[in-house]
């Protein structure tokens, strides 16, 4: 069995740590704005609903937002996604997750952990893109995850499933790994 990625967020800031989930250590990576989208306005209300992913798992997701908003979609062509969906790393850097060109309906998922000790919530930015640069990305939204108790730094893991449907709307569930119990996942656009 390969080595499973994990990539580890510190709370405070967008920040992802690529590392191995097998103690081999991490490289810290950071952000210099704590916000990923500066010039998306805040809301007060709060919906909460569900997500399911199959039968046996859900997950809870809210939504930072006074209205109801449609769902974040990727761009589809004949019946593939006709972006690059992914996450944003240090300084700028884009990471695909699923690729331009990947048969609709399609769904992939990465460990996430803390970089920090009692992290209580990880971050993380979801791009899509037909270009290797986030310059030319656009926006799906950001994504606040609770970390189930506090912990060591690296010790929660968070499997995070990125899923796009025929139609390119994505979804983001997650679900504590040493339990499989869902985890909280709060939308923040």
């Amino acid at each position: 069995m390969g080595r499973m990625p994990t990539w580890a967020l510190r709370a405070d800031a967008a920040v992802v740590v690529i590392g191995l989930a097998l103690g081999l250590g991490l490289a810290a990576c950071s952000r210099p704005s704590g916000d990923p989208d500066p010039a998306v306005p805040s809301a007060t209300g709060r919906t909460t609903g569900a997500v399911v992913t199959d039968a046996a798992a859900t997950a809870t997701v809210e939504t930072a937002a006074a209205e109801p908003r449609p769902a974040p979609t990727v761009p589809v062509r004949e019946g593939t996604s006709d972006a690059d969906l992914g996450i944003e790393l240090k300084g700028g850097t884009f990471l695909p997750l699923i690729d331009r060109g990947t048969a609709l309906p399609a769904s992939t998922s990465e460990n996430f952990t803390t970089d920090e000790d009692n992290q209580e919530t990880i971050k993380i930015a979801v791009f899509y893109s037909v270009s290797a640069s986030l310059a030319d990305a656009r926006r799906i939204g950001g994504y606040e995850l609770s970390v189930p108790a506090a912990q060591p730094k690296g010790v929660p893991q968070i499997r995070v499933t990125f899923d796009v449907d025929a139609g390119g709307v994505f979804r983001l569930t997650a679900t504590d790994s040493a339990t499989g119990a869902p985890v909280t996942v709060t939308a923040r656009n």
